[in-house]
């Protein structure tokens, strides 16, 4: 599967944030034909290499926050950003 790499702003417990990473897409899989060239879907995956809040003053690292109760809610915004982003690119 092709990899990603993207630059995107996303928006979590209202603070907007700057997040870098890798997006790999997902794969809706097969279902019909024969057996042997059937396989099941895969979700997108992310992998967030930077996580920054900047106020006019300085940037914050808030990579923390990706291992709190918001982690999955960051990643999923990640995964919509990006998809959004490559549908309105081609």
């Amino acid at each position: 599967m092709r990899q990603v790499n993207f630059v995107q702003e996303i928006n979590v417990l209202g603070l907007d944030l700057k997040a870098t990473g890798i997006y790999i897409p997902g794969d809706p899989g097969k279902y019909s034909g024969p057996p042997e060239n059937c396989y099941p879907s895969e979700p997108p995956e992310v992998t967030v290499h930077t996580l920054v809040y900047q106020d006019e003053q300085q940037n914050y690292n808030m990579m923390p926050l990706l291992e709190s109760d918001v982690g999955e809610e960051i990643c999923d915004k990640c995964i919509e950003a990006v998809a959004e982003w490559l549908c309105n690119e081609h």
